[in-house]
């Protein structure tokens, strides 16, 4: 799983699913909404923990509606 961070607080988890499939089957996507802070997501690729690493660092910067994406491969779910 990629966790990704820098999500607008107007995300949707169709269009967040949309943007990212271009790196690789998606099984799921959860967002995480927690008080007043930005939103985040977990991101589940059908991936190799190798393959996760270079799709990270390949979203890692992205802009996605308005924001700079952050990605970080999530090493216990």
């Amino acid at each position: 799983k990629i966790l990704i961070s820098g999500l607008p607080d107007s995300v949707q988890e169709d269009r967040l699913r949309a943007a990212l499939e271009m790196f690789g089957e998606i099984l799921e996507v959860k967002i995480f909404k927690q008080g007043s802070g930005p939103p985040w997501a977990l991101v589940d690729f059908n991936l190799t923990r190798i393959e996760a690493i270079t799709v990270a660092d390949k979203i890692n910067g992205i802009y996605h509606e308005g924001r700079t994406l952050g990605a970080h491969v999530r090493l216990h779910t």
